[in-house]
């Protein structure tokens, strides 16, 4: 009777092994920034959908307040203390003009019937204990990152030029109406998008990329190069040039 050998399973050579191993690089390397891109595009389009909503909000405060944008300060008296539902926010980083931008849904919380968040940078962020109230008053004190641009914080014509001192009158709660051109004026700026963390707020490099809402609801994904180039800034008084074009809420952004 015939001896019958049993079959030998081939097995991979180290050679195609290899071979292998460089293939499933190859792809992996080819994969994973386009996953990247389209978690990164995710995040975008979530962030701006949300702002959309915050401008409703917004828009819906200077319904019921005689066309107003929020205003947290004295009039006419920029650095007098920032006393906002019982907790002072003078100690909050920058003057006058930043902390208004930082925390303006805390005089229109209830426009937001459920407050619209967001991962990594929450949209809403209640900061009352920071600034020494209770826990349960937490929420009376809300930090955002999508600011009002500091041009809705004095007059039109606080922004014509650099020059100092400006009128005490100039300081003061703006209107919607007083906005010239709503498309092309920024309101709202995402103060959370991810490519601010390697620049920082007031960095003048060309490539910052601004996410911005304008006075007509339309969201805008731009580079700071982008923007008109007669911006002006006030840095005593915590105004940063982005969105602080010449003329104010009566100027264009772009």
């Amino acid at each position: 009777m015939p001896c019958v050998r049993p079959e030998r399973t081939r097995a991979f050579t180290l050679l195609e092994l290899l071979i292998a191993l460089s293939i499933c690089s190859l792809l992996l390397s080819l994969l994973v920034p386009a996953l990247a891109r389209a978690r990164g595009e995710v995040r975008r389009v979530q962030a701006m959908a949300t702002m959309q909503q915050v401008w409703i909000g917004l828009s819906l405060y200077g319904q019921d307040h005689r066309d107003a944008l929020p205003f947290l300060a004295t009039p006419g008296r920029p650095k007098a203390p920032l006393i906002v539902n019982g907790a002072d926010l003078s100690n909050a980083q920058g003057v006058y003009f930043r902390p208004q931008a930082e925390y303006w849904p805390s005089v229109a919380r209830k426009y937001f019937s459920a407050y619209p968040d967001l991962p990594e940078v929450p949209c809403f962020q209640p900061s009352g204990v920071a600034f020494g109230l209770s826990k349960e008053q937490d929420d009376l004190i809300l930090r955002t990152r999508y600011w009002l641009t500091p041009t809705a914080f004095a007059a039109p014509e606080f922004w014509i030029d650099d020059r100092l001192p400006h009128h005490p009158s100039y300081f003061r709660r703006t209107r919607w109406d007083e906005i010239s051109f709503p498309s092309q004026k920024g309101v709202l700026i995402d103060m959370g998008n991810p490519g601010w963390s390697s620049f920082g707020y007031g960095s003048s490099r060309s490539e910052l990329p601004l996410w911005f809402a304008t006075a007509d609801g339309a969201v805008h994904n731009r580079m700071l190069k982008d923007m008109k180039q007669d911006t002006v800034g006030r840095s005593g008084l915590g105004a940063s040039p982005i969105l602080t074009t010449r003329f104010g809420l009566r100027g264009r952004d772009f």
